[in-house]
């Protein structure tokens, strides 16, 4: 009897500790929701390739998810099931854009890397670029974007990044409409995980044609979310690591860039990079706003 009762009391003891696995799946296809976001009162987690993720017991705290696409969950955590299910959100609705299939595309953009430097994300991070489309491209239909990242051989990376070849960058790009090329702004798109080998592929390029995304008069933002890397059991590494993204200060034709935000995700912040880069570097001219390096087909 004594040792029954030792035994559940360290059990209880080592689940106070290590925490306690939980999963998050799609109601509707019982499928995992990867890499998505955990709020656990002051800390923030993602949830690993399977859905899993390790909620640690604290008295008093919760859990949230709120996941694009789906209706927000709440629950005290010693409430919490072995597996949580998100419901589709049915209200959200895309515009309805009719697109022949035998029209033609063309690029806008950033077609090479002129004029640029870098920005290293750590994950939780997102940096966003707000854009205003010029005449002649306003309400564009957008049928690709492509961004552009670093080998991870960068210098810059490999004194702040312990990575080996294999290992592969989670990372999410979301679309937004603006006020006007400002804040605030709104979510109408966010990809599902997008995993790159940045050794073999330093660009990614993504189809949004089925979203059916215009370039709005408004403005339009583009974010990338760096969720980290994967190790070779394809786990999410600790967070010591960095991606490098691309940024430009090259001007073009088809679309001005206005503001542009590092997103805090773990403090629910926007920081205005423009800013902080004018303050750290004395030679920087206002007028040279450094933008994600983005390329875009768009439908003519």
């Amino acid at each position: 009897m004594n040792q029954s009762f030792f035994s559940f009391c360290f059990l209880i003891i080592l689940n106070f500790v290590h925490g306690q696995q939980h999963f998050v799946y799609d109601h509707f296809s019982n499928k995992p929701v990867s890499f998505e976001l955990i709020r656990q009162s002051d800390t923030v987690y993602y949830t690993q390739k399977d859905g899993s993720f390790i909620a640690i017991p604290k008295k008093g705290d919760s859990i949230s998810i709120d996941v694009n696409g789906y209706q927000p969950y709440a629950n005290a955590i010693h409430k919490l099931n072995d597996t949580v299910f998100l419901y589709t959100n049915n209200s959200t609705k895309l515009k309805e854009v009719i697109v022949s299939a035998k029209k033609r595309t063309s690029f806008i953009g950033y077609k090479k890397n002129k004029k640029t430097s870098n920005s290293l994300l750590r994950p939780k991070i997102e940096v966003i670029s707000l854009f205003l489309p010029q005449s002649g491209y306003k309400n564009k239909i957008v049928q690709e974007v492509q961004i552009y990242f670093d080998n991870p051989s960068h210098p810059l990376l490999r004194k702040s990044t312990s990575l080996e070849e294999g290992e592969k960058a989670v990372l999410r790009m979301h679309i937004y409409s603006t006020n006007n090329g400002e804040l605030p702004i709104a979510n109408i798109y966010s990809s599902s995980p997008i995993i790159l080998d940045l050794y073999k592929q330093n660009k990614l390029v993504l189809d949004v044609s089925d979203a059916h995304i215009q370039l709005e008069e408004n403005g339009f933002g583009i974010g990338v979310e760096f969720i980290g890397y994967l190790d070779k059991l394809n786990k999410l590494k600790k967070e010591d690591s960095h991606l490098s993204l691309r940024m430009t200060s090259e001007k073009t034709k088809e679309f001005v860039s206005t503001k542009n935000y590092h997103h805090s995700k773990s403090h629910q912040k926007m920081y205005d990079r423009d800013s902080i880069l004018l303050a750290n570097i004395k030679y920087r001219k206002v007028e040279e706003k450094e933008c994600i390096t983005l390329g875009m087909k768009i439908f003519d």
